[in-house]
């Protein structure tokens, strides 16, 4: 499928890889981090469903790097552990702490580029109507731009599926063949302009 399979590093993800090498400081420098808050009704099994069919949509999350950093694979059938932790029987202070504690060690546990995913996502639970969802994605395979992109389809998908409505995504371009075309344009012959 276009979707999965073996192809090269675009030249940004090369850099990042390589600085992911330094390990300390750098290797954690890549994490993008969101703390998303839900107040009111929250149905953290709908939630899932909704983060499950986003990230099919997008297998670049499910991305994997040799150890020489000279490629990348796209599995099919992976898929993502979300867990659910209930603070909700603690004080609301001792919450705060937790969930910072928590954020924290998001933002500072480097990912594994060769095991993968390089997506993170953990339910918090704080009442019955306030939960806070921690979103931990390596910048190789998710920027700042695309981030927003996955939390816009992530809100659509989630209140149409709480809704019963139908949701219409346009189809995403697979990022392989973002790389592959990115990948034949840099090392085939350029004309002089």
């Amino acid at each position: 499928s276009q979707h999965t399979g073996t192809f090269p590093l675009t030249e940004s993800q090369r850099e990042i890889w390589l600085a992911a090498q330094m390990g300390g400081e750098a290797a954690v420098a890549y994490n993008e981090s969101l703390r998303l808050e839900f107040r009111g009704p929250f149905d953290a099994e709908v939630f899932r469903t909704a983060l499950h069919r986003v990230v099919e949509r997008h297998p670049i999350l499910f991305a994997t790097f040799s150890p020489d950093g000279q490629s990348q694979t796209i599995a099919a059938g992976r898929a993502l552990d979300i867990p659910e932790i209930d603070f909700s029987s603690k004080p609301e202070r001792e919450q705060r702490e937790l969930v910072a504690a928590i954020v924290d060690k998001e933002v500072s546990t480097p990912f594994d580029l060769t095991a993968g995913p390089l997506l993170r996502v953990k339910i918090l639970q704080l009442s019955r109507e306030y939960f806070v969802v921690t979103w931990t994605a390596h910048h190789i395979v998710c920027d700042g731009w695309s981030t927003g992109l996955l939390i816009n389809e992530l809100a659509s998908v989630y209140s149409a599926l709480s809704s019963g409505t139908d949701v219409h995504l346009e189809e995403p371009l697979p990022f392989r063949e973002y790389a592959m075309e990115i990948y034949a344009n840099s090392s085939g012959a350029r004309e002089a302009i």
